[in-house]
């Protein structure tokens, strides 16, 4: 191979590894929005808090707020923490890495997301009882298990060969442009 042929090659590659940081936080951010819209879409069912009936082991979420829903919709800059103050949406691009972090910071959002099993603790309060009598609760610990009702990875599961194509078509067309091919 000649000089000249390798300072080509050479520079078709700083082409195409400027072209993907450059390509991919746009990219992540496209990513992080269809995984928010399947999360919410699909894993999670808005209801009044009066039909609030019994759930079933696969249910979805329940939305009876919106406030772990609207954390998870990212909007604004890369800078931005996604959306809203409780929204985790952090793209990490270096030369040999390009990472979407996506969350939540909402209290409840990992019980949802894992499930629970382990030991809660009861301040001490008082009760009002259905008949209208008034007790005071002593401070107490109970056991609590809660079912796993995933939200983002399954999201995910589901987008991933999607997101994949629109990687592959897009990525094709940098290799295309860096190589002129």
């Amino acid at each position: 191979m000649a000089a000249d042929d390798l300072e080509k090659v050479q520079l078709a590659l700083a082409t195409f590894a400027e072209s993907i940081q450059e390509w991919a936080p746009g990219y992540l951010r496209r990513a992080s929005a269809r995984i928010a819209g399947r999360s919410i879409g699909r894993y999670m069912k808005r209801t009044a808090f009066k039909n609030v009936a019994p759930r079933k082991p696969d249910d979805p979420i329940r939305i009876l707020t919106g406030r772990l829903s609207r954390s998870l919709v990212s909007r604004g800059r890369i800078e931005d923490t996604g959306g809203q103050p409780e929204g985790i949406m952090k793209i990490q691009v270096t030369k040999t890495l390009v990472r979407l972090i996506k969350g939540s910071k909402v209290p409840y959002a990992s019980v949802h997301e894992h499930g629970f099993r382990g030991v809660v603790y009861v301040r001490p309060h008082k009760r009002v009882h259905q008949s209208g009598r008034r007790h005071n609760v002593r401070w107490h610990a109970r056991r609590v298990v809660i079912a796993k009702r995933a939200y983002l990875l399954p999201a995910l599961q589901d987008e991933l060969p999607t997101l994949q194509d629109m990687a592959e078509s897009e990525v094709t067309g940098l290799i295309q442009n860096a190589f002129k091919i």
